[in-house]
């Protein structure tokens, strides 16, 4: 486990800099839950590819959403770990 936080965590370190660093102007888009893709789950969806369509509709739903409430004035949510 901790070899696979190690590789992960230069990674992240990095994401939360950028994302630090965007500010208000990043908008993130996570139309499918985590749990769905975690893991070896991630590595299913190349074998099996059925859900890809789904994944790509409910992308696009997630960013129209997004833009909407962008148009409208409307702050996006943060993300939980945002400082």
């Amino acid at each position: 486990q901790a070899s696979a936080q190690l590789r992960w965590s230069g990674m992240l370190a990095l994401a939360r800099e950028q994302a630090r660093l965007a500010g208000d102007r990043l908008v993130l888009l996570q139309p499918v839950p985590h749990a769905q893709v975690r893991g070896a789950r991630f590595y299913d969806l190349f074998l099996d590819r059925t859900r890809w369509p789904d994944f790509m509709r409910e992308g696009r739903q997630s960013a129209r959403q997004a833009l909407q409430r962008l148009a409208a004035g409307v702050p996006a949510p943060r993300p939980l770990n945002a400082a």
